[in-house]
């Protein structure tokens, strides 16, 4: 398969002496365990909200974060004005965002790059002009040398899919301020730490993990193969209703040209009589990607 362009994300260098404790006390995981490695975090509001939400990961000396283009002005902007008088700094890279899915079209665009030895997720391979995170089966580039940057590349509609197909949380405009971190299985795939101190939000999320009944969870859903998909994306944010007419949910991802979305739904009545709020019949994928049972 080609190389896509992920032309949805943007990413960012957060340099200063106080980078690193300032988006401890900002975002949902614990970015003093970034070591080879990259994990998902969420910035949310005072009440639990999300945002955003953030692909992280460091070097030696800087923090980066890769975010929705779609949400992308109006978080940095947040993010800076709490600043306030600490030495941090959110600087734009001039990077092309590249999706590998396979070893042999990743070496084609990092020939440097080398894969973890146990073939897990969430592994980071920082060099000079490239980092390369490590999804499993697939990769994500980023091409930081502009006399590099590969013109063969495919749009990034089949990434988000395999996003959507892996149930892996993402939040953009439509969506943004809507979901607690849990609703989209956050806590699931490595972007809460519940043992670190405070940040904005931590309280309501902290609250549903020990004290509250998480009550909505994000699923891999399909539509009819007979429903028109070119501008499926559009519905991101609208209801899900059941049978009955009753709301039991939202879309919280989808992409053009693709049957498959992921819809935050809540648990007690969880089934395959469903609509969108537009008419269109949603089910559940009969399997997931991952349990979605806690203790």
């Amino acid at each position: 398969m080609a190389l896509e362009n992920l032309i949805h994300l943007r990413a960012f260098k957060v340099t200063g002496n106080d980078a690193k404790s300032f988006l401890q006390g900002q975002l949902s995981n614990d970015i003093t365990q970034l070591d080879n490695n990259w994990q998902y975090n969420a910035y949310c509001t005072p009440k639990g909200r999300a945002l955003a939400t953030f692909i992280t990961w460091s070097d030696d000396t800087d923090l980066y974060l890769l975010i929705d283009q779609s949400v992308t002005d109006a978080v940095i902007k947040r993010l800076r004005m709490y600043v306030m008088r600490s030495d941090v700094i959110f600087e734009e890279l001039d990077a092309q965002m590249l999706g590998a899915f396979d070893i042999e079209a990743t070496l084609t665009a990092a020939p440097n790059f080398t894969s973890n030895d146990n073939g897990a997720p969430y592994y980071a391979n920082v060099g000079e002009q490239q980092h390369v995170l490590d999804f499993g089966e697939r990769y994500l580039i980023v091409d930081f040398a502009s006399t590099s940057k590969l013109e063969n590349t495919t749009e990034h509609e089949r990434w988000i899919e395999a996003d959507v197909l892996a149930a892996l949380p993402r939040v953009t405009a439509k969506s943004s301020e809507m979901f607690i971190p849990q609703m989209l299985n956050m806590d699931l795939v490595n972007g809460i730490n519940f043992k670190k101190g405070c940040y904005t939000g931590q309280e309501i999320i902290a609250r549903m993990r020990y004290l509250g009944k998480l009550k909505q969870r994000s699923f891999v859903c399909q539509i009819n193969n007979d429903t028109d998909t070119s501008n499926i994306s559009e519905l991101i944010a609208e209801k899900i209703i059941d049978s009955n007419g009753k709301t039991v949910g939202n879309i919280a991802n989808a992409v053009n040209d693709s049957p498959y979305l992921s819809a935050v739904l809540r648990l007690d009545n969880v089934n395959n009589g469903l609509f969108t709020e537009s008419g269109i019949e949603v089910q559940i994928a009969d399997t997931q990607p991952y349990s979605l049972v806690t203790d």
